[in-house]
Formats: C-alpha cells, sequence, structure tokens
C-alpha cells in the first residue's frame, strides 16, 4: 500500500517520473508507474491500489483531461474525498473538477524552487494526517585518505565511461529500438481497423489498418523487459495484456477483441 496514487497520462510519465521522485524524497510512499504483477488484471490491480491510497493526485495536462481513465480515476478519488488535482499545463478541467482546489505547476520541470510546491505538499499532509518525516541528516565527511580514495575512483570511473562513449557506436538507440507487429481480429478471424494499440506507460501507440495489422516502435525498453499493452475502440471491449520482451522483434502479437454488446 503507498501513500500516495499519481493518476496521469502515459503520454506524460516523463514529468510525473520526477513528481514522484520528489514525494519520495518528502518521506511519501508513491504508486504511480502501473506496474501489474503476473496474473493480476489491469483494473484490479489500479481500483485497489486506488482505493488503499491516502492521497490521490490527478495530473492535469493536454492529454489526461481527454483521457477517460484518469477521469474515472479523479471521480473516484473526489468521491473518496481524497483528490489532490495539479495542473502542469493552462487546461480546463473536466466539468465535475473545476471547483476543486489544485496546485498549479504550470511549465514545470521537476525543480523544488517552485512556489506551488510547499502548498502540494501542505494538501497532502492534510490528506494524509502527517508530515513527512525530516530528510536524515547528511553524513559527516570522510576522513582526507578516504577522500582521496574516492576521487580517484570517480576519476577512474569517468575514464572508462569517457572511453566507453568514445570507442562504442553512438547507435545505442538501435540496441534498446524494439518492433511490435500483429493483427487485430475477432474470434472469427476477421480484421478490425482502427484500433488504437498503445504501450502502457509510454507516448508509443499504433492504429489497425484496414487487414488489422498494426507496427509500434518503442525504444523505452530492453530485451527481458515486461510491458502492458492496451487497445480501445468505440465498438469492441478494451484489453489489457502483458508479456515479457524475448526478441527486438516481436512478431504475430495478434490481438482478439470481443464487440460490445448493446
Amino acid at each position: 500500500m503507498a501513500n500516495i496514487f499519481i493518476s496521469y497520462s502515459s503520454d506524460d510519465k516523463t514529468i510525473v517520473k520526477k513528481l514522484a521522485a520528489i514525494l519520495e524524497q518528502q518521506g511519501w510512499s508513491v504508486w504511480w508507474d502501473r506496474e501489474i504483477p503476473v496474473g493480476k488484471n489491469f483494473d484490479v490491480v489500479i481500483e485497489t491500489e486506488l482505493d488503499l491510497a491516502e492521497c490521490v493526485i490527478v495530473i492535469w495536462t493536454a492529454r489526461s483531461v481527454a483521457s477517460e481513465w484518469v477521469r474515472a480515476e479523479a471521480g473516484e478519488a473526489n468521491r473518496q474525498k481524497k483528490l489532490v488535482p495539479i495542473f502542469l499545463e493552462e487546461v480546463e478541467a473536466p466539468l465535475a473538477f473545476r471547483n476543486i482546489e489544485s496546485a498549479l505547476l504550470f511549465n514545470w520541470h521537476g525543480d523544488l524552487a517552485h512556489p506551488e510546491l510547499p502548498l502540494l505538499f501542505k494538501a497532502i499532509s492534510n490528506l494524509i494526517g502527517r508530515t513527512p518525516p525530516p530528510p536524515p541528516p547528511p553524513p559527516p565527511p570522510p576522513p582526507i585518505k578516504n577522500r582521496l580514495k574516492v576521487i580517484a575512483i570517480i576519476a577512474l570511473f569517468l575514464v572508462t565511461a569517457i572511453t566507453y562513449f568514445i570507442v562504442r557506436p553512438a547507435a545505442k538507440s538501435e540496441e534498446h529500438l524494439i518492433t511490435l507487429t500483429g493483427i487485430v481480429k475477432t474470434a472469427a478471424e476477421i480484421p478490425i481497423s482502427d484500433v488504437e494499440v498503445n504501450v502502457e506507460g509510454t507516448k508509443y501507440a499504433g492504429k489497425s489498418k484496414t487487414d488489422g495489422s498494426y507496427r509500434i516502435q518503442v525504444d523505452e525498453f530492453a530485451i527481458g523487459d515486461e510491458i502492458t499493452i492496451s487497445t480501445s475502440h468505440p465498438k469492441y471491449e478494451d484489453k489489457f495484456f502483458f508479456f515479457k520482451i524475448q526478441t527486438a522483434e516481436v512478431k504475430d502479437m495478434d490481438i482478439y477483441l470481443n464487440p460490445i454488446t448493446p
């Protein structure tokens, strides 16, 4: 169980990661990365974590105001009276949340000097019922001999790192480029077009073509990582599933969808 649950659009993952780190530095535990344990349903895990959290932070941006997931999570948090909204962009919140006091972090890039951060910390403390513990005091400086050893180790590390990046080609991103391909179809093998296929927690997505095929390339994962895939289409039920990346080209990852019954 985490003290704080963060609701956000996957397109805003980079800045949300910085916010989560700052909150954890204050002494709070945070659930935000939507890591789903093997064998667990995506929506069940999210619902459980949201219910157990003492505070729910909703990140409003141009992407999240259009997200049905974020709206639903914000509505449930508001119903449980533990919602703390944050605006990272100058957008208009959905109608149900426009009268709720919010932290205004417009154009925030992760620095601790923003004047709205103390107000955010206070709002969280009011919900959780306690202030975070003060950070531990810095350790005393090591003796001079130890400091010289540390400096030598750092120097060796820098030389090794510089050599690595000079000798090694700059095609690191290509080594971590993962390609996902497959066909979206019904149980009767009928292709479905215009289905949005998303890699959860990232900005990467693709849309199925007339023949149901889709192709997504991501560079935030490596072989051995686990990723979660979701689908969205107004006429078919949403689907979530996850798998471990075994090769750089994941082929024949077909997705079967059920039509929404009226």
